[in-house]
């Protein structure tokens, strides 16, 4: 599924294995100027969306019909901030987390409402005031944890911090979104390391890769190219579309297991998301320019490689 924005705007349903348009679901008015969240349930039944109208809105995949639609409920002065800068669905697609900021006169961070949705029927679950919160945050995959881009990671059943992630150097997305990205299991996180000057004077010096319980650092990558970053399912295997290839690294060894120059198409655009399938063997980047890509990982992914049988004093 895609979905565009501008006057073009879109939200469309596709084969993945021959590219043909299967259906196309009508757009909000207000999706001209924002339109950034779209996900599958696990099961691949419901399809959720979220743009710059404050509404999240849900279709059955298979015939195109809205499901339930809804807005964040609030007091009469919570309505002129009713937009959704952080949507997230739990792993197990029962749960929809979204957050809402307040205007905060430009500061990076500030206090934000957070809404939990029953993602079958729209019911909202239960409403939270965050104290700090940003458009960068990211969810772990059960929506447990939340990390921002300080490294501070929020317990959010007691709102407080749990641990901060070691880095010697600061984390950051000079093309705004989710700062960082979670392994499937929700055990690794990874995030661009930057040499930070300016926002428009940085230098990315590699992808850190930590161990969610601790905090500590578990590998270095040496990616050099920013770019947005996935994890494969099986939370061995993150991706990094950047300007001048697709890369595939090993989470835990930091070596190179895939690259893929890009050609002219991606350097022309700017990658907006990337995905996986859900057998790893292929990502989907989606670009500016209104195009997807979809591309072969198959020699990326891992066997597991029988062990050798046991001795007889092992036996």
């Amino acid at each position: 599924a895609t979905m565009s924005q501008g006057a073009g705007r879109t939200l469309c349903i596709w084969d993945a294995a021959t590219g043909k348009l299967v259906r196309t679901l009508p757009a909000s008015q207000a999706w001209w100027w924002q339109c950034h969240w779209l996900a599958f349930t696990p099961d691949g039944a419901r399809l959720l969306a979220a743009g710059g109208d404050g509404v999240v809105y849900c279709w059955d995949a298979s015939t195109g019909k809205q499901v339930w639609s809804g807005t964040p409920s609030g007091s009469k002065q919570d309505e002129q901030w009713q937009h959704l800068d952080v949507c997230h669905l739990t792993a197990d697609g029962k749960r929809l987390i979204t957050l809402s900021l307040r205007p905060t006169d430009g500061r990076r961070y500030g206090p934000a409402v957070e809404i939990e949705w029953n993602a079958a029927t729209g019911e909202q679950l239960g409403r939270r005031d965050l104290s700090r919160a940003s458009v960068s945050d990211v969810f772990s995959p059960d929506g447990r944890l939340r990390v921002l881009d300080t490294g501070e990671v929020y317990d959010e059943l007691t709102g407080a911090v749990r641990q901060t992630l070691k880095s010697p150097l600061p984390i950051w997305n000079p093309n705004a979104g989710e700062v960082g990205a979670f392994s499937p299991d929700g055990a690794l996180f990874a995030a661009m390391l930057y040499n930070l000057k300016t926002a428009k004077d940085y230098k990315c010096l590699g992808i850190q890769v930590w161990e969610t319980a601790t905090g500590k650092p578990l590998a270095l990558i040496p990616e050099k190219d920013s770019g947005r970053l996935a994890f494969s399912p099986d939370g061995r295997t993150l991706a990094v579309v950047g300007s001048e290839a697709i890369r595939a690294w090993d989470a835990v060894t930091a070596a190179e297991v895939y690259r893929q120059p890009v050609g002219g198409h991606l350097l022309n655009s700017y990658t907006s998301s990337i995905a996986f399938s859900p057998d790893g063997r292929r990502l989907v980047t989606g670009c500016t320019d209104t195009t997807a890509i979809i591309w072969n990982l198959s020699s990326a992914v891992r066997r597991p490689t029988p062990a050798p049988p046991l001795t007889t004093k092992e036996g």
